[in-house]
């Protein structure tokens, strides 16, 4: 798992400095600070999916862009965990419209490591 943190912090450094931002710049527009995102974008920080989606919002990346990388694959999950995750995130109520399709995307992408 750690390398997945890895992996996604690489992600952010390659969507926020093709944005043409500063780590600080960054931050600025996040509830958290620089030394965070620093810690994030070298997997010292574990990154949660509000965060990540606050991220992808301003840098405009997909959800799933930022887990992607061709040396890494993602865990393959059951259909019934699959299932749970989706109705945890949509069975609330409380996600706004641009939040749940970026689930959704990243949900799909979770999809496609299950195998029958």
């Amino acid at each position: 798992m750690e390398n997945l943190y890895k992996q996604i912090g690489k992600n952010i450094k390659i969507a926020r400095t093709s944005k043409g931002l500063s780590q600080k710049e960054l931050a600025d527009k996040l509830p958290f600070s620089r030394s965070s995102l620093s810690n994030m974008e070298v997997g010292r920080h574990k990154i949660t999916i509000e965060q990540l989606i606050e991220i992808s919002n301003i840098t405009g990346y997909q959800l799933s862009s930022f887990i992607q990388d061709e040396g890494y694959k993602l865990p393959r999950y059951s259909k019934k965990k699959i299932e749970r995750i989706y109705n945890e995130f949509f069975g609330e109520g409380y996600w706004e419209k641009q939040y749940r399709k970026r689930i959704l995307s990243f949900v799909k992408l979770c999809l496609k490591s299950y195998k029958k």
